[in-house]
Parts: C-alpha cells; structure tokens; sequence
C-alpha cells in the first residue's frame, strides 16, 4: 500500500488595518487557500472575531488533520464583558449556556424559532440577572432572512459579537 505525503507552508496576512493576522495555506497541488475570520460591522468599523485555526497534514498519516494555531505577531485580546450570541438559547443546554454567560456577567443574546419561548426566557434570565444584559429575538437559522435579522438585532444591541 502506497502512502502519499503533502507539505503545507503558511503564512499569516493582516488585513483591513486589522492586528489580526489571517493564516492562508499554500498546497503544492492546489490553490492558495484562505482561512477568514468572522466579520461583522458595527458602527461604521469591522470587527473580526474568531477564526479557524490553521490545518496540517500529519506526517504519520496523509488522513490525519490536525488543527495548528500559531500566530507570529501581536493579537489584540478580547477583553470582558463578552458579547456573546446563542442560538437555541430558550432552554435546554443554549438556556443553560446562556446562564453561565451572564453569571461571568457578559452581555447575552438569545434566540430560537419560538418567540413565545424567546420572550419566557428573556424574562426569567431578565429577573435573575439584570435588564441591560440579556436580550432575545425570534429566529429560525435554517432561514437566511431570519439570519440576517438576528445580525441587525445584534448591531442594534450590543453593537458587535465576541463569541457566536
């Protein structure tokens, strides 16, 4: 049985004035390929959040994929209160997630496809943790306009996303 190998060279770009440098993967077979963060715009200014780390072939095996973060330079670091958004948050381990955020006393917004079930959430996690640090939305993630407006409602208050 044959065994094929690969190498990988990376290097790490900065892009839009960020200090965050992007990993982009060159192959010898393909492409350039690149790992971008996710971007979202508040207020006039991008913000990038987390991004994948950088893959690498392991030598022992062609199949094997591990995942590699090393970044050569200086990161800006996120400092707390994160801005944290939760996707099927209105009970269950999102609800649950959603608690242990707000204990840490970040800034949390939930969602899930029943507003009915939002609006009970929001209100028990309201009473237990404070007005001003959880917030709620009806969204159904399957649909890319429910997205989008998960996005806005989440420009409109809390201006940007740490953690999604």
């Amino acid at each position: 049985m044959a065994t094929a190998t690969s190498s990988y060279t990376c290097q790490f770009l900065t892009h839009f004035g960020s200090p965050r440098p992007h990993p982009i993967i060159f192959s010898p077979i393909s492409k350039q390929t690149h790992f971008q963060p996710y971007r979202i715009i508040a207020n006039g200014s991008l913000r990038n959040n987390y991004y994948s780390p950088t893959p690498t072939i392991s030598s022992n095996s062609p199949l094997l994929v591990k995942a590699q973060a090393s970044i050569n330079g200086e990161t800006e670091p996120m400092v707390p209160p994160y801005n944290v958004l939760i996707t099927g948050s209105s009970k269950g381990i999102g609800y649950a997630l959603a608690k242990k955020f707000l204990i840490a006393g970040d800034n949390v917004i939930i969602c899930s496809r029943s507003a009915e079930r939002v609006e009970s959430a929001v209100n028990n996690l309201r009473e237990e943790y404070g007005e001003q640090r959880v917030w709620g939305t009806q969204c159904d993630v399957r649909e890319a306009e429910s997205v989008k407006n998960l996005v806005l409602f989440a420009q409109k208050n809390l201006g940007y996303i740490d953690i999604w």
